[in-house]
């Protein structure tokens, strides 16, 4: 982003301090301003498709008041981080320190100079610049090594049973076999290293925008399987409709749920993935765009209602052994191959979160397992 992307909402219900406070900002900094007169109508700009980058708060402001809206914002993860500046005519040290622990970013007198809040919109605009651009950089980060642990994942048997193969066939001084088995671990590596080119591209191209198009989520889930070389079964419990969302992101996100849920499921056992979707009748609906919720039930080991809070947050696979077993954070176990950072799903939810959606998990107890919910807009 840079500041001439940058949007602030002015939430201000007299009209001559938009008017002010609008022309000022216009006039020296080259930023985008939307007003509201409401709470209600703040809200309903905030938890648009495009929400502000900042946002210019009165509290004394007809139906859902200021302090409501922030509180509002600050329980909210997708919008927790936009920065607020509080415009209100109540002094005093004590009402500051309230406002800054309800979640406000900063404050200033309403009726004051309007340099003063350039002033102050200056340096929250250079904090969220600075911080937009640290997130992209994690998630670049996290999107390449998810890319990468997963290939690594899904090819370690098959290196590792050539390898053995091959051990077998040098031992019995079977030359034509152990060229073979040459042949077929240097054609792996090729395509490991055209998988890891493609995965090079892909964080590139997550410099930009992700490029939003109508997926079919039986095509998505089709090919998940079969990169996933038969580790699950899936079937639809409805018809699956479109969404609206990047292929690149989508392919990555279902990718970690399989992994999650295989971690969840015994060694003899088969994962299975019933797949039901419906349609969300969500707030941010004013825009005219209607969502879609899709669950992925897996009939592996249930989360504990604790450990859903941590599902989409990093942390250790593998932390010691424990005869043979480690429990993670999850809820699975790891065996003793399993070790590392599990970052997936906590790179999903950044995903999702960037093609306009969320994602939530809830444990299943009858049957056993595991639900994911991803909510995407239709396509």
């Amino acid at each position: 982003m840079t500041p001439g992307d940058f949007t602030i909402l002015l939430v201000e219900d007299q009209v001559r301090y938009q008017k002010i406070y609008a022309e000022a900002i216009t006039d020296q900094l080259q930023v985008k301003v939307k007003l509201a007169s409401t709470g209600v109508e703040a809200f309903a700009i905030i938890n648009g498709d495009e929400p502000p980058d900042l946002v210019i708060l009165d509290l004394e402001i007809p139906g859902m008041n200021g302090q409501e809206l922030l509180a509002t914002m600050r329980s909210d993860h997708h919008l927790s981080q936009i920065p607020v500046i509080i415009l209100t005519g109540r002094g005093g040290e004590q009402t500051q320190m309230e406002l800054l622990e309800q979640g406000a970013d900063d404050f200033i007198e309403k009726g004051g100079l309007p340099a003063v809040l350039i002033a102050r919109l200056r340096a929250q605009m250079r904090h969220k610049l600075a911080v937009d651009r640290l997130e992209r950089l994690a998630l670049d980060r996290d999107l390449f090594a998810a890319a990468v642990l997963q290939d690594i994942g899904s090819s370690r048997g098959t290196i590792t049973s050539l390898c053995q193969q091959a051990r077998a066939a040098l031992q019995q001084g079977d030359a034509p076999q152990l060229l073979g088995l040459c042949d077929k671990l240097s054609s792996h590596a090729t395509q490991l290293g055209a998988y890891a080119h493609d995965v090079i591209q892909s964080v590139r191209d997550s410099q930009h925008a992700p490029k939003l198009t109508a997926l079919n989520f039986a095509d998505i889930l089709a090919w998940t399987a079969e990169v996933s070389q038969g580790a699950f079964t899936w079937h639809a419990t409805t018809p699956l409709a479109p969404v609206l969302a990047d292929q690149t992101y989508i392919r990555l996100a279902l990718l970690n749920i399989v992994q999650r849920a295989l971690r969840g499921i015994s060694p003899t056992g088969q994962l299975v993935i019933s797949v039901a979707q419906s349609e969300h009748h969500d707030t941010r609906e004013h825009s005219g765009r209607r969502y879609l919720t899709t669950q992925f039930k897996d009939n592996g080991l249930p989360l504990a209602p604790a450990d859903v809070a941590n599902l989409f947050k990093p942390h250790l696979r593998y932390l010691g052994n424990q005869d043979g077993l480690t429990q993670t954070s999850d809820g699975a176990t790891a065996s003793d191959d399993d070790h590392g950072f599990s970052i997936g799903l906590s790179v999903v939810a950044k995903v999702m979160a960037r093609m306009g959606g969320r994602i939530w998990a809830e444990p299943e107890e009858q049957p056993a397992g595991t639900s994911i919910y991803l909510l995407l807009p239709a396509g």
